[in-house]
């Protein structure tokens, strides 16, 4: 009758450990719910903006873009997120948070909070001389897939537009401060699908952007630009 006892104990002891280890394997993906998603960013390749020296690695701090995040644990489509200076991103309105699986999230810039589906138009602003109208302009784009974690998901930004730079010098003239640079030829606007990152053909009708004026420290301008083919014999460039 020993041995009998004995026998027994022995064939419930490994019955008892797996059930705790599946009962371990089914909380791990409880762990994470309700805690919340960060993120941060950086933008590759950086950007410059011209007459002030200013070197983006980051979104500029204030300013907002759009995010939005699949298998969260709330709805959280084309939301509003701010760029702060030290790469941290920040939901305006909700904070979201963790559901129990992967999560799928894409970004991009400027912010368009009339853009409810996967078609828009995005149109480079005629006014690119001052930071603002350059930074508005400068279309980006970011995709991310992450599993849930303490540290922030960083999501790397490309831009989706060109840049045309333009340098001006002269043998002849001693004083180019106030020479004033535009882009004439360049159809402004473009199909954009945010949630793929797909841009279409340029569109819309040509008009001239206002690259900006030269000053005594300053000899070269830069526009951002809708990728497009320029006919030949086209003035591209007025100074």
């Amino acid at each position: 009758m020993t041995m009998k006892k004995n026998n027994s104990l022995y064939l419930l002891l490994p019955i008892l450990l797996m059930g705790l280890s599946a009962c371990t394997h089914e909380d791990d993906g409880q762990l994470w719910q309700g805690k919340e998603i960060r993120l941060s960013h950086q933008i590759i390749p950086s950007t410059r903006v011209p007459g002030e020296g200013l070197q983006f690695t980051r979104i500029a701090g204030g300013r907002t873009l759009g995010v939005t995040i699949t298998a969260a644990q709330s709805v959280h489509a084309n939301a509003a997120w701010t760029a702060g200076e030290d790469g941290s991103l920040t939901p305006v309105e909700e904070k979201v948070k963790w559901g129990d699986t992967d999560i799928d999230i894409v970004a991009y810039h400027p912010h368009d909070a009339g853009w409810t589906g996967s078609a828009h138009t995005f149109t480079v602003r005629t006014d690119q001389s001052t930071e603002e109208g350059y930074l508005s302009s400068d279309l980006l784009w970011a995709t991310a897939t992450a599993s849930p974690a303490d540290q922030p998901v960083k999501l790397d930004f490309t831009h989706k537009l060109s840049k045309l730079t333009v340098t001006l010098s002269s043998d002849y003239i001693d004083d180019l401060n106030g020479a004033e640079i535009r882009v004439c030829a360049t159809r402004v606007s473009a199909g954009f699908n945010p949630l793929s990152g797909a841009l279409a053909d340029a569109a819309g009708s040509v008009a001239e952007i206002n690259v900006g004026s030269l000053t005594e420290s300053l000899s070269t301008v830069s526009a951002i630009v809708v990728p497009q083919k320029v006919k030949a014999g086209s003035e591209l460039i007025k100074i």
